[in-house]
């Protein structure tokens, strides 16, 4: 009788050396992807407070720029709150005003132009109209007259297509008006100006105004304000006054500007400018934090454009309590995102059996493949992302 070979027992088969390796990298494989999902949840968390530390840092940004060119203009106003005090404590004649005018000016800088403007025949019976002002050129002061160039009470000062928020400096503030007026071409510098004024009153006289105190800065005044801050490569601020006029606008030139200043922005664009509210960079087509601040109390605010990716650069020195992103820590999630990847693959391949020549090679391929995505995943990471801030920040200084 011929016998029959009986087949190897269940238990034997279990146990073959493919068996063992195919056990153990199984139980590799759910170790370590429970390790990949633990830390990819990290990353989650890490990512939420990255974001929220790249969104207080835009706000705070924007706030820094507004607070910044309030405390310039502050610092123009006292030079004609000084000039107006003093004035109003002389006599007044040519003589004696220009040497008050001559010495404000000198305690002050920044200005493009200091002066006063009387109403008629109160600087001397022979004077129907006089507003002296010094005139800042660098180091240089000139002393020139606005009566010599038009007549400050008519509008001939003005032009009107630009003018319509302004009807009249003098008249403005004649009539109690104190503060920014908006922007218009001023025929005395033959360039548009931002004018501030306040009334005058004389000592004898408090109830009436005597003349009007004004002090000039140019549009680009602001532009230099602005820039002097850093809002990340491709951020950009916008800079609008009370009625709706941008003064400056990052992707715009200065005479983009002025050929704008007679078209008010829509309430609706200014909408945009919530605090903290996420929108997308007209200039770059990236996301981006959208801000807006209030200059002081000139009725100004300031609007910014700041990437988010920016904003993670320039995060603040970071609280022990609060976990960020870091290039090392992307790199890592990489490194184990591949090495998880291989894992399951090669587990796969030994569970069936896979080791023809045809299967080996695509084995080769498809490890080569998932390799050359990390490194290139890896690389990508190195030249885009930005680092945050670390500890020993300038914050401190």
């Amino acid at each position: 009788m011929k016998e029959v070979n009986s087949p190897e027992s269940p238990e034997r088969e279990k146990w073959t050396p493919a068996s063992w390796v195919k056990s153990i990298l199984g139980i590799f494989t759910v170790i370590f992807l429970c390790i990949f999902i633990s830390s990819t949840y990290s990353m989650v968390q890490k990512y939420r407070a990255t974001l929220q530390l790249s969104q207080q840092q835009a706000a705070l940004t924007t706030q820094k720029i507004a607070n910044s060119i309030n405390d310039k203009l502050t610092t123009l106003t006292f030079a004609a709150d000084e000039l107006a005090a003093s004035l109003h404590k002389i006599s007044l004649n040519k003589e004696s005003i220009e040497a008050t005018l001559k010495k404000s000016a000198l305690n002050h800088v920044d200005f493009y132009a200091l002066g006063v403007a009387f109403d008629f025949y109160q600087a001397g019976p022979q004077f129907r109209l006089f507003a002296p002002f010094i005139r800042q050129d660098d180091s240089k002061y000139r002393m020139d007259r606005v009566d010599l160039y038009y007549d400050y009470i008519g509008n001939t000062g003005y032009h009107s297509e630009n003018n319509r928020k302004n009807n009249n400096w003098y008249l403005q503030a004649s009539a109690g008006k104190r503060g920014w007026l908006a922007p218009f071409f001023d025929a005395a510098y033959q360039q548009y100006t931002l004018k501030y004024v306040l009334p005058l009153h004389t000592e004898t006289e408090t109830d009436k105004v005597a003349g009007i105190v004004f002090l000039d800065i140019g549009l680009e005044w602001v532009r230099q304000q602005v820039e002097n801050h850093d809002v990340g490569d491709n951020g950009y601020v916008i800079v609008v006054n009370e009625f709706d006029q941008i003064l400056y606008h990052g992707l715009k030139g200065s005479r983009k500007v002025i050929s704008d200043l007679n078209q008010a922005i829509s309430p609706a664009y200014v909408a945009e400018f919530a605090a903290g509210k996420s929108g997308i960079n007209e200039l770059t087509g990236r996301s981006a934090w959208f801000n807006k601040y209030p200059i002081g109390k000139t009725g100004w605010h300031a609007l910014s454009v700041i990437n988010v990716e920016i904003g993670k650069k320039h995060l603040f020195e970071n609280d022990d309590d609060v976990q960020v992103i870091y290039k090392s820590d992307l790199t890592t999630w990489i490194i184990n995102a591949v090495a998880l990847s291989l894992m399951i693959y090669t587990w796969i391949a030994i569970a069936k059996h896979q080791q023809s020549v045809a299967q080996l090679l695509r084995h080769a391929f498809i490890t080569s493949s998932l390799l050359l995505l990390g490194i290139v995943a890896i690389w990508i990471n190195e030249y885009y992302a930005p680092y945050p801030v670390q500890n020993n920040s300038l914050r401190k200084r």
